[in-house]
């Protein structure tokens, strides 16, 4: 009898104690980001992209770019004021969300090589699309220009060099790549006729 009533004594406690700490890890965890906010950190970060992306220095500084996700937070916050969030759980978020963008393209473009049969591929969702787009040219998301993914051409190079909209320090880079292919080729060229 005794040792029936030490079970069951025992199994109460382990409930008692799995209740509590369910309560516990429940009043820890914070609320998802609803779509709104997860759209609307996307816009923000794709309007500060620049500052939010750039290495330190002279001009971004660590108190620039804190400034920055602290004013993003407070945006977030102001549409969604039942919830506080706070810049860490934001920068977190976004980091987040870049990742799942990444991944997504990934397993995307990994399936349109693969030759049929089997199940539709899931599609990419809007937010990670537009986080694609915002990072379209960075080679994280394509992978090097010109160098081990030889994606890009020769041509693509030169349109990407005429365009008005990129900065000089892209151009100096497409020049240095176009400069290194003529040169090998011509190295190619010389070392078939000697």
């Amino acid at each position: 009898m005794s040792r029936s009533l030490s079970q069951n004594l025992t199994r109460k406690c382990v409930i008692l104690f799995s209740i509590k700490m369910a309560e516990q890890a429940s009043s820890n965890r914070r609320p998802n980001f609803t779509h709104d906010e997860n759209l609307l950190l996307v816009e923000l970060c794709e309007k500060h992209k620049d500052t939010l992306e750039a290495k330190f220095n002279s001009a971004v500084s660590h108190q620039l770019k804190s400034q920055l996700w602290q004013r993003i937070t407070d945006q977030i916050n102001a549409r969604n004021p039942a919830v506080k969030r706070a810049p860490t759980e934001v920068r977190k978020k976004w980091r987040n969300l870049v990742m799942n963008a990444k991944k997504e393209h990934s397993e995307e473009k990994k399936q349109k090589k693969v030759t049929g049969g089997g199940p539709m591929p899931k599609p990419v969702s809007a937010i990670s699309q537009k986080i694609y787009e915002i990072h379209e040219d960075s080679p994280s998301f394509i992978g090097l220009v010109g160098v081990e993914s030889g994606r890009y051409t020769l041509f693509v190079l030169f349109n990407r060099m005429c365009s008005p909209t990129e900065n000089t320090q892209e151009k100096k880079i497409i020049l240095l790549f176009t400069r290194l292919h003529v040169f090998t080729s011509e190295y190619a060229t010389c070392s078939t006729l000697a």
